[in-house]
């Protein structure tokens, strides 16, 4: 997996065995995926995420679950 930062937008590239895909994330997306360290909390995530965005804790918790589900669903993210 290749990623990269272009302005404020994030380009994923997956290689698997015989196929690529490429996915490109809007500006939270973006955000979940650059401070997904491994270290921080899904609460502390969100907590970020309502201080770098207009949106309430209840919407930010929504899209973290489910931006980290179809990243992991897509073998891009794992959780320990």
């Amino acid at each position: 997996m290749i990623w990269a930062k272009l302005k404020e937008t994030i380009i994923i590239i997956a290689l698997h065995q015989t196929q690529e895909k490429v996915f490109k994330l809007n500006p939270t997306a973006a955000y979940i995926w650059e401070h997904c360290d491994g270290k921080k909390s899904v609460a502390q995530l969100v907590k970020d995420l309502c201080g770098e965005f207009c949106v309430n804790e209840a919407t930010a918790m929504r899209d973290t679950i489910e931006f980290i589900e179809k990243m992991k669903n897509k073998n891009l993210l794992s959780i320990q």
